[in-house]
């Protein structure tokens, strides 16, 4: 069940630009705002023991942004809720970057990763990138809601900035293995 509803999250979230661009002619922002809080709220149970201050924070401010749509059923605070997912994430790289451990370490150490003096530094640079990368995606976001077609917008936030994001983590597997090879762990 949790494997199911978890691919079902996924798919609702990759599919949302394509989604919105092929549904607004047949349905109001409110019924996409619904979905959006039923996969907030899906996502956040999903979470069993991993309910953290962040985690906890993205799950009210998804359910708010979401209720502003379906408050104002606007079209343009649909267009923007992928700059607005974009937005918290650098929020949080941002933010985890004055922290002990950056968040990109903490994935690392989650997956099993010893971390050495020299990976620390690593992946406090990578966690400044990605938060300059998912900054600029933001505005990308937010000019193309605002200032381009609709199947701009879509064909960006449904499918480029994926194909982007797979470029930088597929440029930065191979630099890690050059780095590690380099420095050591």
């Amino acid at each position: 069940m949790k494997v199911a509803l978890s691919t079902i999250i996924v798919l609702t979230i990759l599919v949302y630009p394509f989604a919105v661009y092929f549904g607004i002619q047949y349905f109001s922002p409110t019924f996409f705002a619904c979905i959006l809080i039923l996969v907030a709220l899906a996502r956040f149970c999903l979470l069993t023991n991993e309910k953290t201050l962040s985690a906890q924070l993205i799950f009210v401010l998804t359910v708010v942004y979401s209720g502003s749509i379906y408050l104002f059923d606007s079209e343009n605070l649909l267009l923007l809720y992928p700059a607005f997912i974009s937005l918290i994430m650098c929020m949080l790289f941002g933010a985890s970057l004055g922290q002990k451990h950056t968040i990109v370490e903490r994935m690392a150490i989650a997956g099993g990763t010893s971390i050495t003096p020299n990976m620390t530094k690593y992946t406090w640079r990578l966690t400044a990138i990605w938060s300059g990368i998912l900054l600029v995606n933001t505005c990308l976001s937010v000019y193309l809601a605002f200032y381009s077609s609709r199947e701009a917008w879509a064909v960006y936030t449904g499918f480029v900035c994926y194909v982007i994001f797979g470029g930088i983590f597929l440029v930065e597997y191979v630099y890690r293995q050059y780095f590690i090879s380099k420095y050591g762990p």
